[in-house]
């Protein structure tokens, strides 16, 4: 990874997630003399205030404690991932993300300095150990994290059509990782598998778009856990529960209300049983329109169950 500001970014990231208490700026130039010890200490610290406010845009928020004495040392942690608070994980899950997260390592990233802010972007990590495995790192990753960072509109190829997308958030889910922004080519917000994408990310000039706020959370639905070849499907939703359909799941965007005050929304779906699972919970109020191929798969899956098969 040549990109010296990307490389700064990780290790901040890295050394701010494995540490047991909070870091003074002191600590932290000690423990990262390449980036901020050689540095007059004001600028360093120009430049650290600078690579915290970034790294808080693309989702790692990062605490300032101060001590209860009366020189008040400040000192700074990053906060895990929600803690995996809401993830509704088992024990044995719990324990698999654990292996993964302390004992796998990516390839093409410097283990020692930044392979834990990489992997806690997505996780959580505690006591390490031997490393099990080693996981390819997708060439698209370290082109699409420079992208957010620097606010550049990314254009890739997915599924065979040239997406143009500002890019909010980077994330791991569920083994894979993910892009998440808002997509110009079919104006709305959408989610990438970054392994999906095919050839390079091409990335435009800095500040190229207005990133929000708070950038919205990666987020594996159903439909979007799983191989199968992606296909867009589009969903209409009965006025009753179009709002609250629509509200569970933010990064979809709504048609304008219809005479019957019937929405539509389309859906990026990679696992169509997950789809048809979501569908059927609304029942009759929330209605597969198209393709025709998945509208039938649809019917048959629905005629399937009734007849208890």
């Amino acid at each position: 990874m040549d990109d010296p500001a990307l490389t700064r970014l990780l290790t901040l990231a890295g050394t701010l997630l494995d540490t047991s208490r909070p870091l003074t700026f002191e600590e932290i130039r000690e423990r990262m003399p390449e980036h901020y010890r050689q540095a007059k200490f004001e600028t360093a610290r120009r430049q650290f205030e600078r690579d915290k406010d970034s790294l808080v845009d693309i989702g790692i928020e990062i605490r300032m404690v101060r001590s209860g004495t009366e020189t008040g040392v400040e000192g700074y942690t990053a906060v895990r991932a929600q803690e995996l608070e809401g993830l509704d994980l088992s024990p044995d899950e719990l324990a698999a993300l654990h292996v993964a997260a302390t004992r796998v390592t990516l390839d093409g990233v410097d283990e020692d300095l930044v392979t834990k802010g990489v992997q806690k972007l997505g996780g959580a990590l505690g006591a390490g150990g031997e490393t099990v495995a080693r996981l390819p790192m997708p060439p698209a990753l370290g082109p699409l994290f420079s992208a957010v960072l620097h606010r550049a509109v990314a254009t890739f190829t997915y599924n065979g059509v040239v997406r143009e997308l500002e890019p909010h958030r980077i994330g791991f889910e569920r083994g894979h990782w993910y892009v998440a922004g808002h997509d110009r080519t079919r104006g709305g917000g959408r989610n990438f598998r970054v392994d999906r994408i095919e050839g390079d990310v091409r990335t435009g000039p800095d500040h190229g778009f207005e990133a929000p706020e708070r950038p919205g959370e990666i987020r594996s639905e159903a439909w979007a856990i799983g191989d199968e070849e992606s296909v867009d499907v589009t969903l209409r939703l009965d006025r009753e529960v179009a709002g609250a359909f629509l509200h569970e799941y933010p990064e979809l965007v709504g048609s304008a209300p219809d005479a019957d005050g019937r929405r539509e929304v389309t859906v990026s779906v990679n696992h169509r049983a997950g789809l048809f699972k979501v569908v059927l919970q609304y029942l009759e109020r929330v209605e597969v329109v198209a393709p025709d191929e998945v509208r039938e798969q649809f019917v048959a899956h629905v005629q399937s169950l009734a007849a208890g098969e």
